[in-house]
């Protein structure tokens, strides 16, 4: 997703855009603690993680999560909570953080996207990017 999202990110930008620049893409990988410092900073208001999250769905299912959907213990892939990376976003930069969780066909190390995932996937760059509207790729 990050390749598609990136396509229409402003020219040139490998960080976090100014705000008010529109769209500006971070691959956080399993660690999205280690970028506090740039999410905070980046002057946006509205931060979207997207992550394979086991929610019991069918494969491809997507679900939105607000930081207080998210259960106590982690349902996402990565190492810490990342409810904890969303509340401090929210309580030192202002900002409103949403997960989109797809549920995968398999958390299973080296699992590779299933075809039912990447459509799901595929059509929320797209949805990411029609909201944005003409400030993005346009």
């Amino acid at each position: 997703m990050v390749e598609k999202l990136r396509q229409w990110e402003a020219p040139g930008v490998a960080e976090p855009s100014p705000a008010g620049s529109g769209l500006s893409v971070l691959d956080v990988g399993d660690t999205p603690e280690r970028y506090l410092g740039p999410m905070a900073d980046s002057g946006a208001t509205t931060v979207v993680f997207v992550d394979a999250v086991d929610f019991g769905g069918r494969p491809g299912q997507a679900v939105l999560l607000e930081q207080q959907d998210l259960p106590r213990r982690s349902c996402v892939t990565h190492r810490s909570g990342l409810g904890l990376v969303m509340h401090y976003l929210r309580e030192q930069a202002g900002q409103h953080c949403v997960l989109v969780g797809v549920q995968p066909a398999s958390l299973a190390p080296g699992a590779g996207l299933m075809p039912a995932v990447a459509t799901t996937v595929d059509g929320i760059a797209a949805a990411i990017r029609e909201a944005l509207g003409p400030a993005v790729g346009e």
